[in-house]
């Protein structure tokens, strides 16, 4: 699993610091992106659309995928992200992750795994919660990639806090 986790430069030296040295190396792959990069982090700058405020994190989110997808596609199963405000026990995520696909005898490169804190608000699509992070399986990153610009289906020109909802909308 490659662990993802968007932050500010203002950050780096508690909480994604703090990440590294407890949770982030159970993950097989671990990249934090900033406002600035710091490569013994490691964290990376990232440009995306719009201005830096969490009212256009959608921008940021796609711009994170996106990178994720053209550097690291075919080196993990699964991406999960999230904000540098969580704790993650990446064993445990990824003994789920390998049971669902026990239980589907599926392939991450083959099955769309779309999987997180699920909210279902009344008479509106289910999403999964961007602040509890979220995870995708190759084949769902895939599908995300080839869509993410496609006007009809994934909305990529709106500046919105609301990433999680725009994802769950992109890969329906």
């Amino acid at each position: 699993i490659m662990c993802l986790v968007y932050t500010m430069a203002d950050a780096h030296a508690n909480r994604i610091r703090a990440m590294r040295e407890t949770w982030a190396g159970g993950c097989d792959g671990f990249l934090a992106f900033s406002t600035e990069s710091d490569p013994r982090l490691p964290v990376i700058s990232l440009k995306h659309e719009g201005p830096e405020s969490y009212e256009n994190m959608w921008q940021k989110i796609r711009s994170i995928w996106r990178f994720a997808a053209e550097n690291y596609l075919e080196d993990f199963d699964f991406f999960f992200i999230g904000g540098d405000d969580l704790f993650v026990m990446p064993h445990n995520l990824k003994t789920y992750l390998a049971s669902l696909l026990y239980k589907d005898g599926a392939d991450p490169n083959t099955k769309e795994y779309f999987v997180g804190r699920r909210f279902n608000p009344g008479g509106r699509d289910p999403f999964n919660s961007g602040g509890a992070g979220y995870a995708l399986s190759r084949a769902t990153l895939r599908k995300f990639l080839a869509n993410m610009d496609d006007a009809q289906h994934c909305s990529p020109k709106p500046h919105t806090s609301m990433e999680d909802v725009m994802i769950a909308r992109c890969l329906k």
